[in-house]
Order: structure tokens, then C-alpha cells, then sequence
């Protein structure tokens, strides 16, 4: 599969490719190799800075590339947070040209350096582990707040299915989990424009749900390294890149089983290790069943149980965050959530129930997740089931955006 900025903007319904800062994309077995001359047909030079780490450098090592440096990351407790960008940022110049070799870690380092650079960037992921790698933002953990930070978006996308279909089979399944969680954040964005009037393209969510989709069908491929099953995945999980470029954020891509996702990821409830999309993956079952059995009220049993919509309080939010309460309270000074959205949620009510009725159920996600041997309990990622009330009451806090979880705490709803 190789794609052009036309044919990009076309894929996901926009006119012009003034939009698009990603120009070309190449999913195809040996891509790496003709990585020199991809660079040169998108007009793009300076000196070459390669960044990796410890895991991904040997992979580069069996083939016959040569760049101006290489810097390579630790593989040991490396996170996209402010200790790995300084050690980036002191090694490179305003002449280059950041190239990422590697997973989703890696790619927000070298976006959010290429950003505070004012450098170009390009995309080599080694796994379909995650979404991010045409993103044009960076999802970091900034002094413990896991936030969304500026970045630059690659303006070339090179993914060698050679080397993205052997990579271990859990990283694979990290980014089967990231792309399913799609579904929610699709839902949550839909439902979020019934009850607030938010902006919401429909070409945008079809293009999504399509290409989710179409890796569901072929999920069975992937732990037969089948190279089509492996260009589906990775289309998916750069094309929800390609949409929050469009976009001009993570909306698209980002609802309530992200925000539960990224609550873990502070470890607000203990150190987790567990990749993202693992997390995702658990979380998108969670959440499905949640939004499941709210859709299993009437309107009128709805109307019954509703109650105006509250903010937690500040002395629930430090018992809850810590030192990162500061950070919480200001993501939400000016809540998302309208005044009147506990009485808007009854009115629309038919059509919200409609919305998650597309969301597969949780039992559906669990069989396609354990297709692949990925995560699906959270026993699976370190946590215990006591804990499940608790990140599902505050993990609406992490972002402060518009979901049925937000309205559902607010409102009393669970």
C-alpha cells in the first residue's frame, strides 16, 4: 500500500491536501530499503538523526542504511516524558531530519522534539502496536500528568511489514486493543454531538469504522504473519492518526476507554508497566459493558434516576490524584459538561441507545481481543476489580471532554 497527500485527503473526505502535513505513506514488505529514495522523492534533506532504542537497534543494524547519527534510547524505564526529550534535544541541531525507528514511545519523543525544533519528521514504526504514528500530537507523561503536548506530524510514513509482522505477537495485540477502542471513542464523540451540539463529522467516523472493520475481518492473519493482515492493522492505526491531523485533535481517536486508559497510566493506582494498547484493549470491554447496561433503560426509567450534573469536589479529587490534583483541577476549570446535559441526555435518550447499540458488546470485544492472546481482564494488567468504580468515577478528570462516562458520573448514573 502506498498512498500520496491526495489520495490521503481523499480517503478521509477532505478536498485539498493543504490539510495533511503527512505527504506519503508506504506499508509494504522491504519498505525500509527504499526508505533513501522515499525521503528524496518528498523533498526531504538535512542531516539524518535516526532515533531508537536499545530494542529496535538491531533490528536496524540487519540493514545496509547509514545515517548522519543515530541515538539510541535506553530500552530500561523509557517513557515520552520530559528526562528522555532533554537527552534528545541536547544531541540535535536545527538542521535536521528526526527519523523515529521504533513504537509509540519512541515516536512521541521524536514528534514532540521535532516540534520544539521546528524540524521535519519521519515515521518508521517496527510494530502495529499503537495509533500514534501520524499523529501530529504527542501523548506524554509530562512530571507524572499523562497530557497531550504539542508535535509535528510525519511528513513520510514508512512501515516495512517485514519487520512490523514479526514483531512479538504482544505488541501486535497492543495495537489491536488501541484500534479497537475506536468503537468507543467513535461513540462517545457521536453521543457527545446529540447532547451538546460539539462538532462531529460523520465522513470522518465512516472512514474509521471502516478501516476497524476491516482488521477485525482479518484478525485471524495476524498470528499467521500474513502480510495483508498485518497492512490492514497498520492502515487502521495510521489512518486514526491522519484523522486527528484533520481534525486538529484526538477527538476521532480518544473517548472514555482512553481516559481510563491514561488515569492507569499515571499511576494514580500503583506503577503499571502494561503497554498502552493493552490498557485500551481492557478498558474498551469495561467500558462497553457500562455503556451496555445504561442502554438497557428506558427513557423513562432514565428520567427516574437522573440527577443535575455535579464536579467532584476539590478534597475528592487530591484524595484521588495526589500531587497531580493541581493539574486535574486546571484541565477542568471550565467543564465540558453543559448545565442543562442531565435534561438533554433524557430528551436525546432514544438516540444515545441507538449510538451504543453499534458498540460491539463486551463478551464480542473479549473474543477478538483473545484471537490474538491480547490482554482482557484487569488482573491482566496488574489491577484488581476493587479498583473498577474507582477509575470509572474519575477518569472522566484525566481529559476534560465531553462522554457518556463523564455524563453517566456526573449525572449518578453509576
Amino acid at each position: 500500500m502506498i498512498l500520496s497527500s491526495q489520495e490521503i485527503s481523499r480517503s478521509i473526505g477532505v478536498d485539498s491536501d493543504t490539510v495533511m502535513q503527512t505527504k506519503r505513506i508506504v506499508i509494504e514488505p522491504g519498505a525500509l530499503l527504499r526508505l533513501e529514495r522515499e525521503l528524496y522523492d518528498c523533498g526531504l534533506v538535512g542531516r539524518s538523526v535516526l532515533i531508537c532504542d536499545s530494542n529496535t537497534k538491531p533490528i536496524l543494524d540487519r540493514y545496509a542504511l547509514s545515517f548522519d547519527e543515530v541515538i539510541q534510547l535506553p530500552e530500561h524505564n523509557l517513557h515520552a516524558d520530559e528526562i528522555a526529550t532533554e537527552r534528545v534535544l541536547r544531541q540535535i541541531t536545527e538542521k535536521d531530519l528526526l527519523i523515529a525507528f521504533g513504537t509509540g514511545t519512541i515516536h512521541d519523543i521524536t514528534r514532540y522534539c521535532a516540534h520544539k525544533k521546528a524540524l521535519p519528521f519521519i515515521s518508521c514504526p517496527t510494530a502495529a502496536s499503537v495509533d500514534g504514528f501520524s499523529s501530529a500530537v504527542s501523548a506524554m507523561t509530562w512530571k507524572g500528568y499523562k497530557k497531550t503536548m504539542p508535535g509535528v506530524a510525519p511528513a513520510l510514513v514508512v512501515a516495512d511489514l517485514e519487520i512490523v509482522a514479526n514483531a512479538p505477537i504482544r505488541l501486535t495485540a497492543s495495537g489491536v486493543g488501541d484500534l479497537l477502542g475506536k468503537h468507543i471513542s467513535l461513540a462517545d464523540w457521536e453521543i457527545a454531538a446529540s447532547i451538546s451540539n460539539e462538532p462531529y463529522s460523520g465522513a470522518i467516523a465512516a472512514i474509521m469504522r471502516q478501516a476497524v472493520n476491516a482488521m477485525q475481518e482479518s484478525l485471524g492473519g495476524l498470528l499467521a504473519k500474513r502480510y495483508e493482515s498485518y497492512e490492514k492493522l497498520m492502515y487502521g492505526l495510521v489512518l486514526s492518526g491522519l484523522v486527528m491531523q484533520v481534525w486538529g485533535n484526538s477527538r476521532p481517536a480518544s473517548g472514555a476507554e482512553h481516559h481510563v486508559s491514561h488515569m492507569i497510566e499515571m499511576n494514580v493506582l500503583g506503577n503499571n508497566t502494561n503497554l498502552h494498547g493493552e490498557k485500551v484493549g481492557v478498558t474498551s470491554i469495561l467500558v462497553s459493558r457500562v455503556y451496555h447496561d445504561l442502554a438497557n433503560m428506558s427513557r423513562h426509567q432514565l428520567k427516574g434516576k437522573v440527577l443535575p450534573y455535579m464536579m467532584p469536589q476539590t478534597a475528592e479529587i487530591e484524595q484521588v490524584f495526589g500531587n497531580l490534583s493541581e493539574d486535574i483541577i486546571h484541565e477542568n476549570t471550565r467543564c465540558c459538561a453543559p448545565v442543562d446535559v442531565a435534561e438533554t441526555l433524557v430528551q436525546r435518550w432514544d438516540e444515545v441507545r441507538l449510538i451504543i447499540s453499534r458498540i460491539p458488546e463486551s463478551n464480542e470485544l473479549r473474543d477478538m481481543l483473545e484471537t490474538v492472546g491480547a490482554k482482557t481482564d484487569l488482573l491482566d494488567i496488574d489491577l484488581h476489580l476493587e479498583q473498577l468504580q474507582l477509575l470509572l468515577n474519575y477518569s472522566p478528570l484525566v481529559r476534560n471532554r465531553l462522554t457518556l462516562m463523564r455524563v453517566a458520573v456526573g449525572c449518578s448514573l453509576i
